[in-house]
Order: structure tokens, then C-alpha cells, then sequence
């Protein structure tokens, strides 16, 4: 189980990532009758691009913790399909002061109960800090070898770098999975190129 699920997504790397070009893009996908949902980030579930150290006080304490940084959308967590176990999702309204972290963030600041980290201030992110709104169960962010990752979500469009596709299943079943049809990529390929003729 790896924390969230794969099944019928796929994913295309920006050329760019201005606003007005970005809202277009989901408009147009979305438009596409087998197209559930889309959603921008700087990564994919299994990517890590960024790691930076984050601090704040429990009890007067002060207390660190080294974390891996992925910059979303409001959709991507439901698009993914994480499992939310305290709090609330990111909204399209949120900043940087407002994050999602992963229970493994806790565990290593010694907090077992995500309903008490809920509202707690992290420095490291935006002016003032940031606050936890809401917290995900463990996922595998990297080889399933490895430990477990402390991760923290946020929302920064000037980073996203991905778009995230949730298509609905064809019918069609390869290795035992259900596939996407073809005719629906090549739906896709034309709406892409709509707003980014000169890129494949």
C-alpha cells in the first residue's frame, strides 16, 4: 500500500506555468468527458524534489525536524486520493501559511495524536510561519526500502511544474488493471495543444 493511489492517472511535465495558461489548461482537460479531475504540483507523489529544515515550539520547547517539501494544488491530495486523517484539505484560498503534513512529520516532533498538531505554528515556510491544517496518513514518497519520510504540503503555484490527470477507466484491462482508451490521450494531446502548440 503505498498511501495513495496511481490507478488511471497520468501526468505531463509544464512547459510553463503561468497562471492564466495553467487555468486554460484545466479548463480544457476537464472538458474532456473522461476526465475526472486535474490538479498542478511541483511533483509527483513519488518524487522528491525539495528537503528543508523546519522548526517550532511544543511546550517551550524548541524542537527541528529536516522535511521533504511538496508545493500542490487544493485537488491533488483527493486527486491522489491521500488519506486525510485530521484537519482539513489545502483550499484554492490558502497560502503558504497554511500546510498538510504526513503523521511521520509528528512522530518525529514526539506527537502521536494529530488532533493536538492541528493549528501548531512551523517556522520555515512564509513571513510569520505556517500553520498544520490538516494531516495525511503515512505514504511512501520513495523506494519502498526506505523509512518512511516526514513531508509537508503547500500551496506555492510559482513552482508547479506537473499536471495531474484522473481519468475515468475504459473498461479495457492490462496486467489486471483497467486502462485508459487511446482516443482519450489523443482528446488530451489536442487540448494540450491548444495552450502549448510548439511542446509535445
Amino acid at each position: 500500500d503505498l498511501g495513495y493511489k496511481t490507478e488511471n492517472i497520468i501526468y505531463a511535465r509544464l512547459p510553463e506555468n503561468a497562471d492564466l495558461k495553467l487555468n486554460t489548461l484545466s479548463t480544457e482537460f476537464l472538458s474532456v468527458p473522461s476526465v475526472k479531475e486535474v490538479s498542478f504540483s511541483s511533483v509527483l507523489p513519488a518524487e522528491s524534489e525539495s528537503w528543508s529544515n523546519f522548526g517550532l515550539f511544543i511546550n517551550n520547547e524548541k524542537k527541528s525536524i529536516d522535511a521533504e517539501l511538496k508545493s500542490i494544488d487544493s485537488s491533488y491530495l483527493k486527486l491522489y486520493s491521500f488519506d486525510l486523517i485530521a484537519g482539513r484539505n489545502l483550499t484554492a484560498g490558502d497560502t503558504v501559511n497554511s500546510i498538510v503534513v504526513n503523521m511521520e512529520f509528528l512522530t518525529e516532533l514526539g506527537i502521536s495524536d494529530p488532533n493536538q498538531a492541528l493549528s501548531l505554528n512551523i517556522e520555515g515556510i512564509g513571513k510569520n510561519g505556517s500553520y498544520i491544517k490538516g494531516i495525511v496518513r503515512d505514504f511512501h514518497s520513495g523506494s519502498l526500502h526506505d523509512k518512511i519520510r516526514p513531508c509537508l504540503f503547500y500551496i506555492n503555484p510559482r513552482s508547479y511544474s506537473t499536471v495531474n490527470i484522473k481519468m475515468t477507466a475504459s473498461g479495457n484491462t492490462v496486467k489486471g488493471k483497467s486502462g485508459i482508451a487511446t482516443g482519450d490521450l489523443q482528446r488530451l494531446s489536442d487540448k494540450w495543444k491548444i495552450i502549448f502548440p510548439d511542446q509535445v
